[in-house]
């Protein structure tokens, strides 16, 4: 069963595994006893010996009555890996060009006038609220103003690479942050140069004592608010994305006054001292949950795919991580989380640099 399974991983369906595996313990064989063995109906072995050879599995001796003979698995397996990859980097070509026309041909599409209203999206739990985030810096074209909540420090590590891409594009990123940020010096010193070149052109930071909300402005279009739980500033309850361009002005303004009021940060100057320097311990564990827990939502974005169907009997659809889950079920933040009591004792300690 675990070897018909690895043949199902790499793409054979049900009726071809279960004929390769056949073939490989009776030898040269005619269909009539291939089929016997395999379980394959009678009606259907031949076009699954033909797809074998297709393959490169099986090879046919075209007399009367034909047999057929299965190739050595690793040559078969090695063979069938070259062809693979070859059509799929052929694919990825081809969809690249797609891609890009697509890009140009959608450009010309413009809404139509009266048509941009408000609009409003949710995160609550923990995946969704990081791949808001992460999609904030990867749509941005021109600005992002934020107030981060202290417990976003660990999310604001994860953002890295998103946040270097956006400098690239020029957009302009400022972060009115709390002196808790500071904790995160080491952690940017311990980068390399090109990175700490990019942040200290691209982003600009200033400190601020008191925040009575927190809330960011994206390309003077889209609002973010962060939704702090009612018994526990420090415990993120949900993100809430809001496409309205006069809330964002509003907000903007005030983003301004607060921006204004703020102390100027020099980062090349902290990253100096941050040098040499330790990350809080607990903080640091938090970085390397949230660094891990970033590359596995980039894997499944780029790769949660649902599977082809199985031609076995009885096999459906093998159903995509969360298919099915009942939306009213979904765990909200809560104290075991990692946007709730789980991170509330380290972050509550001051984590000013010594």
């Amino acid at each position: 069963m675990q070897k018909k399974k690895l043949l199902l991983d790499i793409g054979l369906n049900a009726y071809e595994a279960a004929t390769y595996l056949s073939l490989l313990k009776l030898g040269v064989s005619e269909a009539s006893a291939v089929y016997r063995d395999s379980e394959v109906p009678y009606g259907k072995i031949y076009t699954v010996l033909e797809a074998l050879a297709g393959k490169g599995f099986v090879e046919v001796q075209t007399s009367r009555p034909k047999k057929f003979r299965a190739v050595d698995p690793e040559l078969a397996l090695d063979a069938f890996f070259d062809k693979r990859r070859i059509e799929l980097e052929r694919e990825m070509v081809l969809l690249k060009g797609s891609v890009e026309e697509a890009k140009q041909a959608l450009k010309a599409v413009s809404p139509q006038k009266g048509k941009n209203e408000v609009f409003w999206t949710t995160a609550i739990t923990e995946s969704e609220i990081k791949k808001f985030a992460t999609s904030i810096y990867r749509e941005v074209k021109k600005s992002v103003y934020v107030i981060p909540p202290a417990l976003g420090m660990p999310v604001v590590a994860s953002l890295l690479p998103e946040i270097m891409k956006a400098i690239d594009r020029g957009v302009k990123i400022r972060l009115l942050i709390s002196p808790r940020f500071l904790a995160l010096v080491p952690f940017f010193s311990m980068q390399g140069e090109e990175v700490l070149g990019k942040l200290k052109k691209g982003l600009d930071l200033r400190l601020s004592q008191n925040f009575d909300s927190y809330f960011g402005i994206v390309d003077d279009s889209v609002v973010i608010l962060f939704q702090p739980h009612p018994q526990d500033k420090d415990r993120v309850l949900s993100v809430v994305k809001i496409w309205d361009a006069g809330l964002a002005k509003n907000l903007k303004e005030e983003f301004e006054i607060l921006w204004q009021a703020g102390e100027n940060v020099d980062l090349e100057e902290k990253l100096k001292i941050g040098e040499g320097s330790e990350l809080d311990e607990e903080l640091e564990e938090e970085l390397e949950e949230e660094l891990e827990l970033g590359e596995k939502l980039e894997m499944e974005e780029n790769f949660d795919l649902e599977e082809e169907p199985r031609l076995e009997e009885g096999a459906g659809k093998r159903e995509s991580a969360g298919k099915g889950e009942d939306p009213g079920k979904r765990d909200m933040p809560g104290p075991g989380d990692e946007f709730g009591g789980k991170r509330k004792t380290g972050l509550k300690k001051s984590l000013s640099l010594e």
